[in-house]
């Protein structure tokens, strides 16, 4: 019978390795989704306020292009866009920083005070729903989003 023990422990140990996930980046069930967006309060045209909401199937576009509020989650009424622009998106869920849900603050930095503009995320994961109103300038932001914040910035720049 001891003989089989090693072997069965090996094996048990070997399982629970293998079923780690090296990204431990939040998945999206039916119900959750990330909105993330690029907002700037003293600016002219239609690329002032861009949000976008991505869940599990679909991005979408806000159509209301409102100022994201400090105080609230955003409301918007999205558009759906295509699977080539869903596909560019998706990225930002894997690549968002975990460390962000363990924030107090919602707010980083000054975000659109100096006419710079700020970034909005949100997510609904689980029992988890958070929003973060960020800065865009990086010496303002802890430097765990710097990279985040270039991704933000790229993708909706494509969008």
């Amino acid at each position: 019978m001891k003989n089989l023990s090693l072997p069965v422990l090996l094996l048990s140990i070997l399982s629970l390795f293998s079923a780690c996930e090296e990204n431990d980046s939040p998945k999206l069930s039916s119900e959750d989704y990330l909105i993330f967006g690029k907002f700037a309060g003293f600016c002219l045209g239609d690329n002032c306020v861009r949000i976008f909401k991505l869940d599990k199937n679909q991005l979408g576009e806000d159509t209301l292009d409102k100022y994201p509020d400090r105080q609230n989650f955003y409301i918007g009424d999205y558009t759906k866009l295509d699977q080539v622009k869903y596909d560019k998106a998706v990225g930002l869920l894997d690549k968002f920083p975990t460390d962000l849900l363990n924030e107090t603050d919602t707010v980083f930095g000054c975000p659109d005070c100096a006419d710079q503009g700020g970034y909005y995320l949100e997510l609904k994961l689980n029992t988890t729903h958070k929003f973060w109103i960020i800065d865009t300038s990086k010496g303002s932001v802890p430097e765990y989003l710097h990279e985040y914040m270039d991704e933000l910035s790229g993708v909706i720049e494509e969008l």
